[in-house]
């Protein structure tokens, strides 16, 4: 339970540690990694076996195959990119997809109070980033309290995170939190706390100017509102025709009045250069080569810009269209069976809210993916990923507890 809190915590609050040897730094987490995965691997056997792999089928095992094959022949088709980049940029998908395995495994090592820890995680969590907000606010300049600096090659709009310097990575941050706190509020649970921690969320991807992360906590506003309790009703009549009317007041009273990086003209001139600039040079580079894309880490130097600005096209540029699409259909699915267990009929409250919980914090990402590397990017992939294995773990127990009940009765 200890260590579930504290990886989520860390994570959340995003610290780097500087390596000392080289001019590197490296994140809290990355360093937790290896002993756990120890940890996990010479622990008792939780009470359910591989919960990622039960989630996601047999797409899991497949991408993890099939992406050292395409990446081994990325490496013969690129010579021209560095070995080392190569590794440390594929290495970064996996541990992505094997935090999710340790989060998953501590969960089910965390007995009945699992959930409780993973919520107070993100709430200290909250708690102390939106206390380093008002600090930057009054001392008025955006700075991390550890780790990598803001300097001028960091694009900053806004407050930053305790240790998470980038604009997006914080925006996402408080879209994580939007969408923990959206998970309790939609199945009634501590409404007063949950509500306040989701105006605090959505502030703070305000004040980063993230517009994607701000748009990805209305949207689930909206579902909050519109969603039924279980499949019986799938939609709330009368939450729809509020939340219309909402929306509505806020059209005409709201939209006029914004300006700068979130107003609508620059949102529009965002979307135009992404694509005439971004995307569609990325689709020729795909056309060209469609089974292995460039590799990851290919986006490199005067060949390629950094950023595809879109995980999909990302994926297909790292892994080729075949296995990039695969990639992105691990999320998809995983969101698609937490909203299924959510609506079940016969789901007890903290399976619901672990299954929104998931399939929430799945869709930000997925929506935030639209318009920016949202599965590359360290802090929403780990935040992601927390939100997976949740979702993993808790579905696994509700499985095998209602397994051996139907076995009670034959």
């Amino acid at each position: 339970m200890i260590l579930l809190f504290l990886l989520v915590l860390i994570i959340g609050i995003g610290p780097r540690i500087s390596l000392g040897v080289v001019d590197a730094e490296i994140r809290a987490q990355d360093l937790l990694m290896l002993p756990l995965m120890l940890y996990l691997a010479l622990s008792s056997t939780p009470p359910t076996t591989l919960p990622m792999r039960r989630l996601l089928g047999t797409a899991l095992p497949i991408f993890l195959g099939a992406s050292v094959i395409v990446v081994s022949l990325a490496v013969v088709a690129f010579p021209e990119i560095d070995l080392w980049r190569r590794i440390t940029y594929y290495g970064r998908t996996l541990e992505m997809l094997f935090l999710g395995i340790v989060v998953a495994g501590l969960y089910l090592r965390s007995g009945y109070r699992a959930l409780h820890t993973v919520f107070g995680a993100v709430t200290l969590g909250a708690f102390l980033n939106l206390l380093w907000f008002g600090y930057q606010l009054v001392v008025g300049a955006p700075q991390t309290l550890v780790g990598q600096e803001v300097g001028d090659q960091i694009e900053s709009y806004g407050p930053k995170l305790i240790g998470e310097p980038s604009a997006f990575g914080t925006g996402q941050y408080w879209a994580f939190v939007a969408a923990v706190a959206a998970a309790r509020l939609k199945t009634g649970n501590r409404v007063v706390l949950n509500t306040l921690l989701f105006i605090g969320a959505v502030g703070g991807a305000w004040l980063a100017e993230s517009r994607i992360s701000v748009g990805s906590s209305l949207v689930i506003l909206a579902l909050i509102l519109v969603l039924g309790k279980d499949r019986k009703r799938s939609v709330n009549v009368f939450g729809a025709l509020a939340g219309v009317s909402i929306g509505l007041v806020g059209l005409v009273q709201i939209v006029p009045l914004l300006a700068g990086r979130v107003s609508p003209a620059s949102i529009r001139e965002g979307f135009d250069f992404r694509v005439d600039n971004i995307w569609a040079p990325f689709l020729d580079t795909i056309v060209n080569s469609p089974l292995i894309g460039v590799g990851p880490g290919g986006l490199l130097g005067e060949t390629y810009l950094s950023e595809a600005h879109n995980i999909v096209l990302r994926a297909m540029l790292d892994f080729g269209i075949i296995i990039g699409l695969l990639f992105i259909w691990l999320f998809i699915r995983a969101m698609i069976r937490g909203f299924r267990l959510a609506q079940s009929v016969d789901v007890d409250q903290t399976t619901r809210i672990a299954a929104y919980l998931g399939a929430f914090c799945i869709l930000s990402t997925l929506i935030s993916g639209q318009v920016q590397d949202a599965l590359t990017a360290v802090m929403p992939a780990h935040l992601t990923m927390v939100a997976v294995g949740v979702l993993a773990a808790q579905r696994a127990l509700w499985a095998d507890t209602q397994s051996y009940q139907r076995s009670m009765f034959l």
